[in-house]
């Protein structure tokens, strides 16, 4: 799942640093003459060093700070925005955690790089708090830095398509519970598709659905926009139903170009206790003319309700209206083992940390490799996440996965231009799927 029912995200320590140089745009990127840095360190050394990698990398507004009380003084002054904090993990008044934690509450939270002397594990974990407080984690670089090690984090935001101001850097929009209400009733709730590719031959899967809000005056907001309003409110179930109806719709008008196109649509703990989820499913796949094997229900590891006894009976009712189950973010949450044993699952995806992170990371390669072992031998099918990169289409081709998402293949796709994508990807596949 990409989003917990919407968001979607890419962090964690790269592996675009072992990309042939090459393949990576020049050491000095003007693009980064347009950002604002600031540089946390209480070391007078690293704080130079980061200074001039900077500069020589093309930034040209840099703010030094000595530590992590200054640069909560720096972000609570109403001054410039800063787009990229590259912070030091220990620090000795407030260290790199506590400062990410006291900035997720901040309206305008930069994007961070950790810089740190401590290993992966701690580095790997720090980035998990961190992108669990809902703060965009561009991932760590092993002191001393290098040009282009730090580059390689910076300018695959670009890479992928997005801006700074898409995430933590830029302002949070928050819709009322009025404008909630209303706007899931008056169709302000658009769909965006996220491809699903076959490893092995290129081919498209099928798409993951994703909830995006459009504003009158804002344009289309991303989740955390209108999530936490929704949860705070109690009106999960509602958008649901809204994003089943919205995604069926949308594969009923695709029916006549791509009759056998699959969609996966996400499922929270709130909905698995709502015993009118699966006659909801499958009466509107009824009405629009979609066949139930044609839908994937998306539920995280931790989304399985505390009443397991009712997510047993939906998730087993929904199985016998041939409507396909996947654990999404596998290996981010608890009892696995018992839910893949328990409950009647079609899918497994692993989440993305452990994609992102095996070039770099030893235990991450390692839950890798045992999260495809295990789910080719209880004949799931393999969805691997956050692929953003050949090398890493072409390591979870090597452990067997089915199928991979990510930036590599595509954003969020809105949905009028699912046409089009699918006939510009279907000119280049071969090309892409051949290296694998």
């Amino acid at each position: 799942m990409s989003d917990n029912l919407t968001m979607e995200g890419n962090s964690g320590r790269s592996d675009a640093a072992h990309q042939p140089i090459s393949s990576r745009p020049p050491v000095n990127d003007p693009r980064l003459s347009e950002l604002n840095f600031l540089v946390i360190d209480d070391d007078p050394f690293e704080q130079k060093l980061l200074g001039t990698i900077l500069k020589k990398l093309g930034g040209q507004n840099i703010e030094i700070v000595d530590g992590g009380q200054a640069a909560l003084d720096r972000l609570n002054a109403a001054a410039t925005r800063i787009d990229i904090a590259l912070c030091d993990l220990k620090m000795p008044d407030i260290d790199g955690l506590e400062f990410v934690r006291r900035i997720s509450q901040f309206p305008n939270a930069p994007a961070i790089i950790f810089a740190s002397g401590a290993d992966n594990s701690i580095c790997r974990a720090a980035e998990q708090v961190g992108e669990k407080l809902g703060i965009r984690i561009l991932g760590s670089v092993t002191k001393p830095a290098t040009p282009q090690t730090l580059l390689n984090l910076m300018i695959k935001v670009f890479d992928s398509g997005q801006s700074f101001g898409q995430f933590g850097s830029g302002p949070h929009a928050q819709i009322s519970e009025d404008q909630a209400k209303a706007g899931l009733n008056n169709g302000q709730i658009e769909m965006h598709y996220q491809p699903k590719i076959a490893v092995m031959t290129g081919e498209i899967v099928g798409f993951e659905s994703l909830a995006r809000w459009h504003d009158p005056d804002l344009g289309i907001l991303g989740p955390g926009a209108f999530i936490p309003t929704i949860e705070r409110h109690g009106l999960l179930n509602r958008l649901t139903d809204v994003v089943i109806t919205k995604t069926l719709e949308d594969l009923s008008l695709w029916n006549p170009l791509f009759p056998k196109l699959q969609v996966s649509i996400n499922v929270t703990a709130e909905n698995l206790s709502n015993l009118e989820l699966p006659n909801f499913v499958v009466n509107t796949a009824k009405s629009l003319s979609v066949a139930p094997s044609r839908i994937t229900l998306e539920i995280t590891e931790s989304g399985v309700a505390s009443d397991l006894t009712v997510a047993m009976e939906i998730l087993t009712r929904l199985r016998l209206n041939d409507i396909r189950l996947s654990i999404d973010d596998f290996g981010t949450g608890y009892a696995s083992l018992d839910k893949l044993k328990d409950l009647p699952f079609s899918e497994l995806k692993i989440d993305r940390g452990f994609v992102q992170g095996a070039a770099n990371n030893e235990n991450a390669m390692v839950v890798l490799e045992i999260a495809c072992d295990l789910g080719k031998k209880l004949g799931l099918n393999i969805v691997a996440e956050g692929v953003e990169t050949q090398t890493q289409w072409d390591l979870v081709a090597k452990l067997g996965c089915d199928a991979i998402q990510g930036f590599f293949i595509s954003k969020p796709i809105p949905r009028a231009d699912i046409p089009d994508w699918i006939a510009d990807w279907s000119t280049q596949r071969n090309s892409i799927a051949m290296s694998s």
